[in-house]
């Protein structure tokens, strides 16, 4: 899914805030760059996957982990879902680098 129908569906499942993290995936073939959207209570609701060719496109998840002290996950910024179009123009900014 693009920027607009995550930040969109977001928004209606009731989140307000959310955090944009990256970090690594392991898999059974190494370990890929992945971007994590993590909601204010620390549950991770969507992901995107580095794949050979650029970004899969953003999948909602279900995650209610914890992330470890010593992961190796990195705080992009902060998205207020309030501000729609803000939060749809830092997710597309972000993309373009």
């Amino acid at each position: 899914m693009g920027h607009k129908e995550l930040i969109d569906t977001l928004i209606s499942e009731g989140h307000q805030k959310v955090t944009l993290f990256c970090g690594h995936l392991r898999t059974d073939d190494g370990a890929m760059n992945v971007h994590f959207i993590i909601s204010e209570d620390g549950d991770t609701v969507a992901r995107n996957l580095h794949e050979a060719g650029g970004y899969s496109g953003w999948t909602l998840c279900d995650w209610p982990v914890s992330h470890p002290s010593g992961s190796n996950l990195e705080e992009i910024w902060a998205l207020n879902l309030s501000d729609r179009e803000v939060s749809i123009a830092s997710l597309d900014l972000f993309a373009g680098w």
